[in-house]
């Protein structure tokens, strides 16, 4: 299926978003899919689609609007099991191993959210830091100010998709995150993708500099403490704690189709664990972002 197609079709369906806007950064395309105009500097309404194939971002973006609007309109009970669509993976039927690929991002969302949060909330989480190797690297530690990149990995005791969080301090002491859940096999992919989180705050860090931050919603007030640096002294003592103990990921409450009025157009998959620890919630000084 071409993306035009796709386009087309969700227009037909009143599925579409209102607004789709697409930026550069170098070889990067970050295509932003909303329907309210955008005040803020950075929102959980927008869906983002960040690759370096422009289509590819595009598709990403669409996707992860589909999966936002069958969050908040599908009657099935498992898409109303928690505030947020946590472990939601929308994927074009028509497009082959469409379920596959669903579940399959998923189940990576969860994973990366249970891993991230229980990390960040129990210091006797072990995991690994080394610095990172990837093609970007210079390239933002110029522009965006960065003195320090890090690489963390969590790798959970029973599972093969482990955590990898790529951690960026700038000049004025702050931290920004970008992270995401891959196999083993897949690890340069994964990396990628958490670049791709990390580019998207690290611009809005960017903009933030540079604007009143006075009015900020939870989502900006928790990058922004990180971002800053004022909330500096809370991640050094994260970093100096190394527990012993792997995380043994618990059974999945939720893994399923979801029923919803396009599933012959667009795939919903959604998994989700027992006691799902809360991610973008809880108090604002959590670097779960």
């Amino acid at each position: 299926m071409k993306i035009t197609d796709f386009s087309r079709e969700l227009k037909k369906r009143f599925i579409a978003p209102t607004n789709i806007q697409f930026a550069k950064w170098n070889d990067w395309t970050i295509v932003s899919s909303f329907d309210d105009e955008r005040k803020n500097f950075i929102s959980e309404s927008v869906s983002m689609g960040i690759d370096k194939n422009p289509e590819i971002a595009l598709m990403k973006s669409l996707t992860e609007f589909c999966e936002r609007h069958v969050f908040k309109t599908s009657n099935d009970p498992i898409a109303k099991l928690t505030d947020r669509s946590d472990g939601f993976a929308a994927y074009p039927t028509q497009l082959p191993l469409s379920q596959f690929h669903a579940r399959n991002n998923a189940f990576n969302e969860a994973v990366e959210r249970y891993l991230w949060s229980t990390w960040w909330d129990k210091p006797e989480t072990y995991y690994t830091i080394k610095e990172p190797n990837f093609p970007e690297k210079d390239n933002i530690k110029k522009e965006f100010h960065i003195t320090n990149l890090y690489l963390l990995t969590v790798e959970p005791q029973n599972s093969e998709v482990y955590l990898k969080i790529i951690l960026a301090e700038n000049k004025r002491g702050g931290f920004i995150t970008g992270g995401a859940a891959g196999s083993q096999d897949d690890e340069d992919q994964t990396i990628s993708r958490a670049f791709g989180e990390l580019l998207r705050h690290l611009l809005v860090i960017k903009r933030m500099n540079n604007s009143n931050c006075n009015t900020l919603t939870f989502y900006e007030q928790r990058l922004w403490g990180f971002g800053s640096g004022r909330l500096r002294n809370t991640v050094l003592s994260r970093l100096n704690i190394n527990g012993k103990n792997k995380i043994v990921l618990p059974s999945l409450v939720a893994d399923k189709n979801l029923i919803h009025n396009n599933s012959d157009f667009v795939t919903v998959h959604r998994c989700l664990f027992l006691n799902q620890p809360i991610f973008m919630g809880g108090i604002v000084e959590r670097l779960c972002i």
